[in-house]
């Protein structure tokens, strides 16, 4: 069982509004997007290149925001569903800049066993303390 997760180096050809650049004009349009709120946090998903059941490389832009002045900090990270049902969870990505600002990251997701299903999952922490959290298929 081989799984990937690597930045990409030229990233993908869209931004999302709360990235330091502001709003782009996309040059070509993602495949999908999952937007994804919870306390304290918005997140979003856009990918390239899923397909039910995929084993190749999956291009995404995972979106963090910092949505409430509250002394906590926001993370995101990719929820992949296999065959079975059975969930994988990938690394968790954290934004500590402070509310009212975001960070988008593009990198892409491959895994031998197959995706069947994409999502993000979006939450608060307290240090490693998970606050709240909500994943969004």
């Amino acid at each position: 069982m081989r799984r990937s997760m690597a930045a990409l180096g030229t990233g993908l050809a869209f931004a999302l509004a709360f990235s330091a650049s502001g709003p782009a004009q996309a040059s070509t349009k993602p495949d999908g997007l999952i937007e994804c709120y919870t306390d304290g946090a918005y997140g979003s998903l856009f990918w390239d290149g899923f397909k039910v059941g995929t084993t190749g490389e999956v291009n995404i832009s995972l979106g963090l925001s910092d949505i409430a002045s509250d002394g906590h900090h926001p993370e995101i990270r990719l929820v992949t569903e296999y065959y079975s049902g059975d969930k994988h969870y990938w690394p968790w990505r954290a934004y500590y800049d402070g509310s009212g600002s975001g960070y988008t990251w593009h990198t892409y997701a491959k895994d031998s066993d197959g995706m069947y299903e994409i999502g993000v999952q979006v939450a608060n922490f307290e240090g490693n303390r998970l606050l709240n959290s909500k994943t969004c298929w």
